[in-house]
């Protein structure tokens, strides 16, 4: 039988070491089934980038499939007649895995299994399963041999893949399928992922930003080159050893310092070392002992650790020039939203956060026309903004109008697969007018911090319609259960999804000096004795900031009261502030830039906000990352995440004795204050990051796109 007649599977196609590995097999003359799940642990523009070239080979298909839902692969092996099995899809990386165990559970476990199952079934010839080094653990006995116990590994991730090599070996005792396992070490060369040490400290270094250096710099790497990878997998990929497990190493062991230095003479430019603690989960040494690999597998690692990163690099110089064109598992999808940049509120961040991650989607987004000094269409990241109306504040009220008749006619271009409307009002209706018109799949995203009560003042003459915007949704997106429920009162039945919004981690959690806290506090006129309270808040009645101001004057040590933002009760409160004799103590600072708001918070010793109504409550999210501790009222989406005493405190609402009780328990009880600093800090860097949330919101647009 000729290679040719052969299709081999090969999950994880798209990413580092699948892409190369589908190359390598259809130059030998099989044919390529590629599964591959676009998964945002880096971006998906880039996978698409590394498999382009082969849309057009005969020989190629590319599955755009999740591994963990069995029902979906088992449609592709009823489509393709599978060969044998190169299974290298996984959650990658032993850091995140510690924060998200769970992801690797689902995608590593059961992705495998299934997978296992299937070949079972469908009496599939060979499976290869790509493990991982990380299985030896901290082990002092080097170099790793395959007989050595590793029973003690020490990241989620590792566990995982320890997990999986037990699991192959029970399907080939059990199913006499053909098994090999091959442990990675440290893989690198073109292609690799952007979260890798080598792509990391090439591009880093070159941009003359610091590269942290995990401990001393004395760990140490078998570093593999990708060619001698891919050579190690066809090997195996033709060996029929029942059951194997395998070290595939590289040329050469090396220290972290000594690789820093090469990439340093391979580019021409110094490091800037960023110097860290060794994280949990990381390993000390790895060292591949390759006998085995040559004696069944006739492996020998050929490229030497400068060789490889002068290849990577080489490689790295051309990157501005990749181009990816329409891919044909993109999504075509036009969102409604009320405003858009560089109007900013929670529900635009959250817009740009996820569509910048869904970088291979299609999306075009139609907006009121606010200002007419910006453009009628324009590209903001990876949205085409289109802006409707007439240019004046009237647009708020008859933007439902021009923007289903623009979206009706971008339709007829572009056939649109989703309508999404961003908020349960005007964008909302023009998403469900959109939907009754073209019989479009229509998402609703809840994210109003708006009380029931104001909303019914706001829509009393058109309620009935109002109601319709969630009765008729395909689908809801929450940003809290408070709104989940919401929805179900307003007489929604069908399926519903709590996603919040995230964080800017990256932004929020940056370090502020010393000598920046001290000029920032001069500027802003705080001594040295006076604490900090702050709050980062739209000047409207529901986050109530009149009930701080009165709470203030309730406090017995200095102190200065900082307000961040504008609003239409600005003057109001302004007036309050002086009627009380607080002029001098609070300090209305209006709007600040977003990039520069953790500045003042990295000042502040408590923030607060004693909302009358919330949707979520991100300013609380963006405070508890710049570890400030957060007093709140039990409202709205708030208790999603404050749990009294342990990451916040709560207080009454419109009561501003309690808040200043609350205050001053921060203040006076620094042991209290470092407990709930800590466990908001960690809890927001777990559950807040924008990568897991538009994984999430990835999943809502797929369901979409599938029969109820």
């Amino acid at each position: 039988m000729s290679n040719q007649q052969n299709t081999i599977l090969v999950t994880g196609g798209a990413g580092f070491i699948g892409s190369h590995l589908s190359d390598r097999l259809l130059e030998l003359g099989y044919r390529v089934a590629c599964v591959d799940n676009l998964n945002h642990y880096y971006s998906p523009k880039i996978k698409i980038s590394n498999i382009q070239h082969n849309f057009d080979n005969p020989n190629y298909k590319f599955y755009f499939l999740d591994i963990t839902k069995k029902d979906q692969l088992d449609k592709l092996f009823k489509e393709e007649k599978i060969d044998k099995i190169v299974h290298l899809a996984a959650r990658a990386g032993v850091r995140p895995s510690i924060e998200k165990p769970l992801w690797y559970k689902e995608a590593n476990i059961t992705g495998t299994v299934n997978l296992l199952e299937l070949a079972k079934q469908y009496k599939i010839k060979n499976f290869v399963f790509a493990s991982s080094s990380s299985v030896y653990g901290d082990s002092d006995d080097v170099p790793f041999q395959e007989v050595q116990n590793v029973d003690y590994p020490i990241s989620p991730y590792a566990a995982s893949k320890k997990a999986c090599e037990l699991f192959c070996y029970t399907y080939s005792k059990l199913c006499g399928l053909n098994v090999i396992c091959l442990r990675f070490f440290t893989v690198y060369g073109p292609r690799n992922r952007p979260d890798m040490a080598m792509y990391k400290f090439t591009d880093r270094i070159i941009k003359k930003l610091p590269i942290d250096r995990y401990g001393d710099g004395t760990t140490k790497r078998s570093y593999t080159y990708i060619t001698d990878i891919i050579n190690g997998i066809v090997s195996a990929l033709e060996n029929n050893a029942q059951y194997e497990i395998i070290n595939l190493g590289g040329a050469e062991t090396i220290e972290l310092n000594q690789l820093i230095s090469i990439i340093e003479e391979t580019v021409g430019q110094k490091a800037i070392i960023r110097q860290k603690p060794l994280p949990k989960g990381d390993v000390k040494l790895t060292n591949a002992d390759n006998s085995k690999a040559e004696q069944l597998l006739g492996f020998k690692p050929q490229v030497d650790v400068r060789t490889g990163v002068k290849n990577l690099f080489e490689w790295y110089k051309n990157l501005d020039q990749l181009e990816v064109n329409d891919f044909p598992a993109a999504k075509k999808i036009l969102i409604y939203s009320m405003a858009y940049f560089p109007l900013v509120g929670g529900a635009e961040v959250a817009i740009k956060e996820i569509t910048d991650r869904l970088d291979y989607y299609n999306f075009h987004l139609v907006t009121a026309w606010f200002d007419k000094k910006l453009p009628r269409t324009e590209r903001i990241g990876n949205v085409t903004v289109h802006r409707v109306g007439l240019g004046n504040k009237l647009d708020k009220y008859f933007y439902f109008i021009p923007a289903l008749f623009k979206g009706l006619k971008l339709h007829k271009k572009i056939n649109f697969e989703i309508v999404h409307g961003v908020l349960e009002s005007y964008a909302g209706l023009a998403a469900f007018l959109f939907k009754k018109f073209t019989k479009v799949k229509y998402l609703l995203t809840m994210q109003s911090g708006d009380s029931e009560t104001f909303i019914r003042k706001r829509t009393w003459f058109w309620y009935p319609l109002y109601k319709q915007i969630f009765k008729q949704a395909d689908f809801i997106q929450t940003i809290s259960y408070y709104l989940a429920d919401r929805a179900a009162r307003y007489g929604y039945r069908g399926r519903i999804k709590v996603v919040p919004n995230g964080v800017d981690l990256v932004g929020f959690d940056q370090t502020l000096s010393d000598s920046d806290k001290q000029n920032l506090r001069k500027k802003l006129g705080i001594r040295d004795n006076e604490k900090i309270i702050i709050t980062t808040s739209r000047l409207e009645k529901k986050n109530a900031i009149n009930d701080l101001i009165k709470s203030v004057k309730l406090l017995d040590f200095p102190y200065k009261l900082l307000i961040l933002g504008r609003g239409r009760q600005e003057a109001e409160l302004k007036k309050l502030s002086q009627d009380l004799g607080l002029a001098d103590k609070v300090i209305f600072l209006g709007f600040i830039e977003y990039h520069n708001i953790f500045k003042y918070l990295k000042i502040a010793d408590v923030f607060v906000r004693p909302s009358l109504s919330e949707g979520l409550g991100n300013s609380f999210l963006e405070a508890m990352l710049c570890r400030v501790p957060v007093v709140a009222t039990r409202v709205g989406g708030i208790p999603d995440f404050l749990i009294n005493g342990q990451t916040g405190l709560f207080c009454q609402v419109a009561d501003p004795a309690d808040i200043a009780e609350k205050i001053k328990q921060i203040i006076s009880n620094s042991d209290l204050a470092h407990h709930i600093v800590e466990n908001a800090y960690n809890m927001v860097l777990r559950d807040y990051d924008w990568e897991g949330i538009s994984e999430e919101m990835r999943e809502i647009y797929l369901q979409l796109s599938e029969p109820k």
